[in-house]
């Protein structure tokens, strides 16, 4: 029986190998970076600085460099706590930093003089200029896709319709696959859902491969952006724009919903020159769940993904 197992697993992995087909792979992270000085604008250095993710309570760690600088690359999107601490300064604390898909946010820290018990905790949020590079983007924040409605339409609401919300893209009919992205052809770019290309062999890119061969449920989907030029290498051989999504993560307690979404010809409005509303009876049902996911393997100091 063992053998038989053993025989059955080692089939599966050569028919995935056998299967698998290339794929390029983009990083969707974000990144938090600046410098640790005193008041009189001198760098403090060897400080420590921490970053948590308030959905999930995973902590990064970082020592600033004898120059104070600090950096936290390959941050997923999510709101985060920055904490600075320095010998002979007083703790910095700054709490609800937004760091988006791809955002790359400078924050520098100005530590006070003071005990090591006493606290300063800063409201401002990072500064959301771009201090690296001239990508110009522009995107959809996850309370605007949990916010508006999508059209029921007869297939899965694809948080791809909202990127008709964005500067540089016109409509040529209410089709959403007929939109032009910073005046490139229709269907032209590329489509990304956490670092993965989605592309149809059969024909389509860009804005079709998101709406229509691969949609994207609002309800799977965290957040939303849309590159529209001097982006980055990686992203080089997309034409007019690169559409980025993110699928939603889970925090660190259990949660769910199930919902409904009806189109009802009680519900209609009589269309212009017509006598009677025309039927029109949709529904669509879903539901999802997330929480942590523990990982036994990990230290006890980080027992949650």
């Amino acid at each position: 029986m063992r053998s038989k197992v053993v025989a059955a697993w080692i089939l599966l992995l050569c028919f995935s190998a056998c299967s698998a087909v290339p794929a390029r792979a983009q990083s969707v992270n974000g990144s938090l970076s600046g410098t640790v000085t005193d008041p009189t604008g001198a760098v403090i250095p060897k400080a420590d600085l921490t970053l948590t993710s308030e959905e999930t309570g995973v902590v990064k760690n970082f020592t600033a460099g004898p120059d104070g600088l600090y950096a936290f690359p390959n941050v997923p999107s999510g709101v985060y706590d920055l904490r600075a601490s320095a010998k002979g300064f007083r703790d910095y604390v700054q709490e609800g930093i937004a760091v988006r898909v791809g955002a790359i946010l400078r924050q520098d820290v100005m530590l006070q003089l003071g005990a090591s018990t006493q606290t300063v905790e800063v409201q401002a949020n990072a500064s959301p200029l771009n201090f690296e590079n001239g990508e110009r983007k522009e995107g959809v924040n996850p309370e605007t896709i949990k916010e508006l409605p999508l059209l029921v339409a007869g297939s899965i609401r694809s948080s791809a319709a909202f990127v008709t919300l964005l500067p540089g893209v016109t409509q040529g009919s209410s089709d959403t696959t007929s939109v032009h992205m910073n005046g490139a052809q229709q269907y032209a770019g590329e489509a990304i859902l956490d670092g993965i290309s989605l592309v149809n062999p059969s024909g389509g890119n860009g804005i079709f491969s998101a709406f229509s061969d691969f949609p994207q449920s609002p309800d799977m989907i965290g957040e939303l952006q849309v590159l529209s030029s001097s982006y980055l290498p990686q992203y080089g051989t997309s034409a007019g724009a690169a559409i980025i999504m993110s699928i939603r993560s889970g925090t660190d307690t259990f949660h769910g919903n199930l919902f409904e979404f009806n189109r009802n010809t009680a519900l209609n409005a009589r269309q212009f020159g017509t006598a009677e509303r025309s039927k029109d009876i949709e529904n669509e049902f879903g539901g999802n769940v997330g929480g942590p996911l523990k990982a036994p393997l990990m230290s006890p100091s980080q027992p949650w993904l």
